[in-house]
């Protein structure tokens, strides 16, 4: 009988450890995405105790002068990033279907390495309808902002975890 309980506080103490997994640490978030086409720059000081690093753009599709594209960015402290952010620009809105699953499977990604969990199929289902939405969950704030170009030619869908 005592192994059996000393067996069963050792998988709950193993889940409390296995819980804490995710990190916010820089040099680990900076590769959350590199597999996916972006790998970010080095982390620097913009100014204050702000720091970050971004990608490159990552295009795809067919668009002319610009194609559709994403960009990863991070924000934070010298030591721990606090916001991770996809950018999606949406300059051929005829591609905007595959543009926004690009960015769902990419955000879906991101999020289960940072937090260890999946990503809802609810909140996929915002961002490939391209519709403002947030959430908080597991001590992070989730948000997909819809910022349309005054020029009307496109639009930016930004996923944002804090």
């Amino acid at each position: 009988m005592k192994h059996i309980i000393l067996l069963v506080f050792a998988t709950a103490i193993s889940s409390l450890v296995h819980a804490e997994l995710p990190t916010r640490e820089v040099s680990t978030v900076r590769g959350y995405l590199v597999d996916q086409g972006l790998h970010t720059r080095k982390w620097k000081n913009l100014y204050d105790d702000l720091y970050g690093a971004s990608s490159s753009y990552k295009e795809f599709g067919s668009g002319y002068p610009l194609r559709n594209n994403i960009a990863y960015y991070i924000r934070g402290t010298k030591a721990e990033a606090n916001q991770l952010k996809l950018v999606l620009n949406v300059n051929v809105k005829k591609e905007s279907s595959k543009a926004h699953a690009a960015l769902a499977e990419t955000s879906k990604v991101l999020y289960q390495r940072l937090t260890g969990k999946e990503l809802s199929k609810e909140f996929y289902s915002t961002i490939v309808e391209g519709a403002e939405q947030s959430f908080s969950k597991d001590g992070y704030t989730v948000e997909l902002v819809r910022k349309e170009w005054p020029t009307g030619k496109g639009y930016e869908l930004q996923l944002i975890i804090e």
